[in-house]
């Protein structure tokens, strides 16, 4: 199963699902320039809660040229139907290496990993 990094907790993450191993699936993704998103987005994209200083911040994003990704995380109960579902994005650099990678995971399941950094 491939993964996708993210050096912080995001207010966007549905916690329940990232923290007790939830699934998360590729749903689709896009190109898109920064400058075309609104504020708002972009605020709900990159606010995360710095640890170390104790207070929220949102990443910052020093490209234009971006990928977005839609995950869809889900938990099921035993017998396979969904508990909870939640939708939600990510933007990431815009590299053609990484476009093609994440296109390949369409409809896959991933695996969420937050390394965060002090």
């Amino acid at each position: 199963m491939e993964r996708i990094r993210f050096s912080h907790f995001y207010y966007k993450m549905p916690s329940r699902f990232v923290c007790d191993n939830g699934h998360h699936i590729i749903m689709n993704i896009f190109t898109a320039k920064i400058s075309e998103f609104d504020k708002n987005f972009l605020d709900y994209d990159t606010k995360y809660w710095d640890k170390k200083e104790q207070i929220s911040k949102n990443y910052s994003l020093d490209f234009e040229n971006a990928i977005i990704i839609v995950i869809f995380s889900y938990s099921k109960n035993n017998s396979g139907e969904y508990l909870d579902k939640r939708m939600w994005t990510t933007i990431r650099r815009h590299v053609p290496s990484k476009l093609a990678f994440y296109k390949k995971q369409i409809g896959k399941e991933i695996e969420i990993v937050i390394e965060e950094k002090d």
